[in-house]
């Protein structure tokens, strides 16, 4: 995954991650929200599929969960922040 090609929209408040992609109806294909700090994430009341980018305080990817249907948990206890984009 080319992280260069995407506007990154950073969420660093409790109230902007907590509200994060909700009730959005579509995401713009190079666009990303970069949630932090983050170690996990729930899409509920989001109405598209997403991929998470989870990475360390380095901003190393630690793991990629890809296709996140809306009403999920997702977790990953080595992440420090996560970045979500539109499922393709």
């Amino acid at each position: 995954m080319d992280l260069s090609r995407y506007k990154i929209i950073k969420a660093d408040g409790f109230r902007s991650r907590v509200i994060g992609l909700m009730g959005r109806k579509d995401m713009p294909d190079d666009e990303a929200l970069l949630l932090s700090p983050c170690s996990s994430v729930h899409t509920f009341f989001m109405r598209f599929p997403i991929d998470l980018v989870w990475l360390n305080r380095e901003g190393k990817v630690v793991r990629l969960d890809k296709g996140i249907r809306p009403w999920k948990i997702r977790r990953c206890k080595n992440a420090y922040q996560v970045l979500e984009v539109k499922s393709r």
